[in-house]
């Protein structure tokens, strides 16, 4: 039985090495071919840089106008956030906590969102978004993502907010907070695993 428990966890090792070196091994050519110089990758293409070059890198980001991109990328990610995160966790909580006609129709109506596929939006958003002057802009971009997260986001929040239990908020209320109120001090705080996950 100790030799059957000491090969089982031998070949259990061995097959976590193996997938470790087919795990980083990409990583340590990415890096290593990114140190050489091109003629030294089409010549040692597999092997190892044979000297740290951190110029290839300045390199890069100047022929490669990095920086601008960079930019963009992170205004448009914060434009997004600033949109879809009051947006998903105030219609959520409305429509997981508020009685009003017309709930289930428009729960339905949003959760309907998850189920076109991308592809089939293509056309329809691009001829919104040329209609709007959207086109080519960093705020088109962000626009058309909060498009499409509102649906998942929504679905995510209300889940979040049906779990906790409706005596905290009225707790709060009773202790002079108004809804509002208690839905930004009381119930976001508890809720900010599914904020980072949107």
């Amino acid at each position: 039985m100790k030799t059957k428990k000491m090969a089982g966890a031998a070949l259990r090792l061995l097959v976590l090495l193996i997938m470790t070196v087919i795990t980083l091994y990409p990583v340590i050519w990415m890096l290593s071919g990114s140190m050489k110089s091109d003629e030294e990758f089409y010549k040692n293409i597999w092997g190892l840089a044979s000297a740290i070059r951190p110029e290839n890198y300045v390199s890069a980001w100047v022929r490669g106008a990095l920086g601008g991109k960079y930019f963009n990328s992170v205004f448009v990610t914060a434009l997004f956030l600033v949109i879809i995160l009051p947006v998903n966790c105030c219609v959520a909580y409305v429509i997981a906590r508020m009685q009003f006609r017309g709930r289930k129709f428009l729960y339905m109506f949003l959760l309907m969102g998850m189920m076109v596929p991308g592809g089939v939006l293509g056309m329809p958003t691009f001829s919104v978004a040329l209609k709007l002057k959207l086109v080519d802009t960093l705020y088109g971009i962000a626009l058309v993502y909060c498009g499409q997260a509102i649906s998942f986001g929504m679905f995510l929040m209300r889940s979040f907010y049906i779990s906790l239990p409706k005596s905290l908020e009225e707790a709060a209320m009773i202790d002079g907070c108004t809804r509002f109120r208690s839905f930004v001090h009381v119930i976001l705080p508890l809720t900010i695993p599914g904020i980072m996950t949107q």
